[in-house]
């Protein structure tokens, strides 16, 4: 098919990284080897700082002020100074520059606490104070939207601004709340907005993210004695509005903020065929489009040839992939992507692998799911860790 594969070789994976970033692809084996003897001939040697794994524009920029152009000053600097700047990634660039890298492969890493959030890349600078708020309001209501649709509450809250390039004081700011565990719309934004009044200097804006902690699951709801219980709840409101978008599409109801200058949920809801940069899919949908995918994929005419699906359990993004696969008698396994379940419990998995199976006759294999059991049947879903796992 004409496809190659370059290859980055080390002592670690930082070195394997940076030789086959820097290397490998410029090489004609297309093979690039870097060890703790070469760093100096071959790291250093590299001519662009934002040419090496970790170095963005702005940490580029934020060195050359300090007089830092190339890894070979990087490597010669005081550490405790970077680490002075830059805090524990100054640390991480001094080592960087040396080609060091202590991760333990064999070690799986397990994160400390999960985390639901969306962030958002506005489509121009923002500098009026309610356009941000809006695009705030938006976020907030998605990531409001996610922890609901996994039960779930939070009891911190982030909200991460990134200004614009030509800000010239600072690169933006990321301040954490602790907060009543909720997963309200209004509570959310509330908490959002007011980190936002808070640290905001009038800088123009042009990256929103907005991040939940200290997750827990719903088993009711707070009341404030101090206020009157109304009829009905804004739990009970923010769970109607996700019944109908999930139904009829994100814009069937869409909160009239979202039409002033500033609002950007509408335009983003058209996007990446429904993923809609953060927007829910209902499992019917999610499911209709995987068998589409299949239906392409799938030629019966092909002779000899096994076909399976493989649905892979992302520890790290908290999401399922999944593959069509083939092998023809002879030849390579091959195994195409053909969609992502995000933020989606196993509840909503099972019922769309029983969907699978209902149209296809194929085998469906598991990965990273051992030991779990289908809340519904209550089965196994993979016995033992594959040997390819």
């Amino acid at each position: 098919m004409g496809l190659y594969t370059t290859i980055g070789v080390g002592e670690n994976p930082l070195q394997a990284k940076l030789a086959l970033d820097n290397f490998a692809k410029k090489s004609n084996d297309l093979i690039g080897t870097i060890t703790y003897n070469t760093v100096a001939q071959k790291v250093w040697m590299i001519p662009k700082l934002t040419d090496v794994w970790g170095i963005g524009r702005r940490t580029t920029e934020r060195l050359q002020k300090l007089g830092i152009n190339n890894m070979n000053e990087l490597a010669h600097s005081n550490p405790y100074f970077l680490k002075q700047e830059f805090g524990i990634i100054g640390t991480q660039l001094f080592a960087t520059a040396w080609g060091i890298d202590r991760t333990i492969l064999s070690e799986r890493v397990k994160p400390k606490e999960n985390s639901v959030g969306n962030s958002q890349v506005l489509p121009r600078n923002y500098q009026q104070q309610c356009e941000i708020e809006t695009v705030i309001k938006e976020i907030s209501e998605q990531v409001a939207a996610r922890l609901r649709h996994r039960c779930q509450q939070c009891g911190e809250l982030t909200l991460s601004i990134g200004f614009s390039y030509q800000s010239t004081i600072n690169s933006g700011f990321s301040q954490s709340l602790k907060v009543i565990p909720t997963n309200s719309n209004v509570e959310i934004f509330k908490y959002a907005k007011e980190i936002f009044q808070k640290y905001w200097k009038g800088q123009p804006v042009r990256n929103i993210a907005i991040f939940t902690a200290k997750l827990s699951y719903q088993i009711g709801e707070q009341l404030n004695l101090l206020e009157p219980f109304p009829r009905v709840s804004k739990h009970q409101t923010d769970q109607l509005v996700d019944h109908i978008r999930a139904e009829y599409g994100f814009t069937a109801l869409v909160y009239a903020r979202s039409l002033t200058k500033g609002g950007t949920a509408i335009q983003r809801a058209s996007l990446v065929g429904g993923h809609n940069g953060g927007m829910l899919m209902n499992k019917q949908q999610e499911l209709t489009l995987i068998n589409q995918r299949i239906e392409t994929l799938f030629n019966v005419s092909k002779f000899n040839t096994q076909f399976w699906i493989v649905i892979v359990n992302d520890i790290y993004d908290h999401s399922y992939n999944i593959f069509f696969s083939e092998q023809r008698r002879g030849q390579r396994e091959r195994s195409i992507p053909i969609h992502t379940l995000e933020k989606y419990t196993l509840i909503d998995l099972e019922e769309i692998v029983r969907g699978l199976q209902q149209r296809w006759k194929f085998t469906i294999k598991f990965i990273q799911f051992e030991n779990q059991l289908w809340p519904t049947s209550q089965k196994v879903i993979q016995k033992k860790r594959r040997r390819d796992e």
